[in-house]
């Protein structure tokens, strides 16, 4: 009977153990961005799978309907960690490589994806520039909270200031890329007039 409790016991604490590290794992890993759940990563897997879904279109020369899917490709989250913003910065890679796939198959231009291109890259930048800044206010945070001190609040509305203007940036670039992607989708739809030569 003793031994049966302490068997009990034993794979009661067992069962303690690997929960506490559980839930320890979900609270630590989002600060290292190891975590790939939550709605970011599953807005890149779906716009991810729609990219596929564009491939089999084309291939099957229904470039009005891959046309049509492919506006719903693009991802405008704002990730959390440097992974996420390299993981949808390569999507956008591809989303592009797709635009010169259909446009070849319609027989138009990407008139403007040059455009695109640079847009994407610059909202890449000024998301690693919004989350340094957030981690060092964190970390700051952090420091003065373990030492019994409070944040500066000229420190403070540095970093606020700061924070503000890079999410104005992102908005401008949010509004830039929707014109831009609109003047892009327009340019695929449109087959390419080739010159006419009078004689």
């Amino acid at each position: 009977m003793q031994l049966f409790n302490f068997i009990v016991a034993i794979a009661l604490l067992l069962l303690g153990l690997l929960i506490t590290a559980y839930f320890g794992w979900l609270l630590i890993a989002p600060l290292f961005g190891l975590y790939q759940g939550g709605k970011g990563s599953g807005r890149h897997r779906k716009a991810a799978g729609r990219l596929k879904k564009v491939d089999a279109l084309v291939a099957e020369h229904r470039c009005n309907e891959a046309l049509k899917l492919l506006r719903r490709c693009t991802i405008f989250d704002l990730p959390k960690s440097d992974e996420g913003i390299q993981r949808i910065r390569e999507h956008h890679q591809n989303f592009l490589s797709r635009c010169l796939l259909i446009a070849e198959e319609f027989g138009s231009r990407a008139e403007n994806i040059a455009e695109v291109e640079r847009l994407f890259i610059e909202r890449a930048e000024l998301q690693k520039l919004l989350l340094r800044a957030d981690e060092s206010f964190r970390s700051l945070k952090f420091r003065r909270e373990q030492a019994g001190k409070h944040i500066p609040s000229w420190s403070k509305t540095d970093f606020e200031q700061r924070i503000k203007e890079i999410k104005s940036e992102l908005k401008r670039n949010d509004m830039a890329l929707a014109n831009a992607l609109k003047k892009l989708y327009d340019s695929l739809s449109r087959p390419a007039v080739e010159n006419i030569v009078y004689h």
